[in-house]
């Protein structure tokens, strides 16, 4: 007689193997209770456009009308944005951003803190008066942030153009400041703010990694 149990009892795995296994249909209506697939879908199919495609709807079946010129414009343009309110900047009025003095991570109302406010530089001033300060620097750092490809000049139009027909004379693309004019004063006075900066940090670390 043969001592010890046999192979299929030692080795469970070897009636998984011997055994076909069953097909997952995805049904657990017997378990759960739920009658649909448990299986995630899963889309197979893959775009073939790498550059946006302009949609003609027409009535006919074969129509081999040419796309317009605007048409194929509004395809080639890759720099589109959604539409957005005209004074869409006046939403940021009011907010400001609070610096505690004592502890850096928490705010408390005895601890003392300083407030900071949106500003402009100095010989730029909001375009009109329908928006503030706030909301003026709100569009102006959107405008350096997001540049549509080109140049960030401000307003053309003077205030009181503007608020006769805020619609169609404000540059959407624009931000709601006066006209931006860069001297050769402002770049060599932002050189010397970094320089500075940079000595200070060196200060910083000799004082606290020395």
């Amino acid at each position: 007689a043969r001592m010890g149990r046999g192979r299929s009892e030692a080795d469970p795995a070897l009636k998984r193997r011997n055994h076909k296994t069953k097909k997952d249909t995805g049904n657990n209506s017997g378990k759960t209770g739920f009658d649909g697939l448990t299986v995630a879908p899963w889309r197979k199919t893959v775009s073939i456009f790498k550059q946006p495609v302009t949609l003609v709807h027409t009535t006919r079946s074969r129509d081999n009308k040419k796309p317009t010129n605007e048409q194929l414009k509004r395809a080639k343009d890759g720099n589109q944005q959604k539409p957005v309110q005209l004074m869409w900047a006046k939403s940021l009025e009011g907010i400001e951003a609070v610096v505690p003095l004592h502890i850096a991570d928490k705010i408390d109302t005895a601890n003392d803190a300083l407030p900071s406010k949106l500003e402009l530089p100095t010989r730029i001033s909001p375009a009109t008066s329908i928006v503030s300060t706030e909301a003026a620097s709100a569009s102006f750092c959107f405008a350096i942030h997001n540049p549509h490809g080109g140049v960030v000049s401000g307003q053309k139009n003077d205030a009181k153009t503007i608020e006769g027909n805020p619609k169609g004379t404000i540059e959407t693309e624009q931000p709601l400041t006066t006209a931006i004019t860069v001297m050769d004063e402002d770049v060599k006075g932002q050189e010397r703010r970094v320089i500075d900066a940079r000595k200070r940090l060196q200060e910083i670390r000799k004082h606290f990694f020395t």
